[in-house]
């Protein structure tokens, strides 16, 4: 994945549709041989899912964690307005799906405690801020001298040079940390619009 927070949504919208899914799963009337491959099955949706939520924190995106945050939020609203749960064997998944998460965000916790502290905290003199904000200032610059069909794809650290010091390191010289404005100042209007 080119950026953090690209690997973050995609893991985000997987964990949300697997938590969904797996949640209004099948019922399992089925007789012996095929519960037991049902419940191999739940154990399976449950690993994949907890993999996933360990790979959105180590993705280290605020964006991602937040959008996760809310978007467990909004699967409990829609699961209790739904009467999705009102069937015992959903409400079980549900159940075991809660008991999951928290767990993988205890070890989170526990094992990675400082490094999450760090991470949520959002300091207004933070490096990663104020490149952010520059990055953005100068995609402005680009987006304004060509507006039409942009720098060109790919072209947005290349093109960076002419609008900032050529005195600074090398590691600033970067690609905007917001897609939107980054495929604006690569594609121009015309690029745009068809997002």
């Amino acid at each position: 994945m080119p950026h953090p927070n690209v690997l973050a949504a995609f893991l985000f919208f997987a964990i949300a549709f697997s938590a969904w899914f797996y949640v209004r799963g099948e019922d399992s009337s089925e007789p012996g041989a095929l519960k037991t491959l049902r419940w191999y099955v739940n154990l399976m949706w449950l690993g994949g899912i907890a993999l996933m939520e360990l790979a959105l924190f180590f993705s280290f995106s605020r964006v991602g964690w937040a959008a996760a945050g809310i978007g467990a939020m909004l699967l409990i609203f829609l699961l209790l307005r739904g009467n999705t749960l009102k069937f015992t064997e959903n409400r079980q998944r549900f159940l075991a799906l809660a008991v999951i998460s928290v767990s993988v965000l205890t070890c989170i916790f526990l094992f990675f405690g400082n490094e999450t502290e760090s991470r949520v905290a959002i300091i207004p003199d933070e490096q990663a801020l104020s490149l952010r904000l520059f990055l953005a200032r100068a995609s402005l610059y680009e987006i304004n001298d060509h507006r039409y069909f942009g720098v060109g794809p790919g072209n947005f650290v290349p093109q960076l040079a002419r609008y900032v010091s050529p005195a600074l390191p090398a590691w600033t010289y970067q690609p905007a940390h917001n897609a939107y404005l980054l495929v604006a100042a690569e594609t121009g209007m015309a690029g745009f619009l068809t997002l």
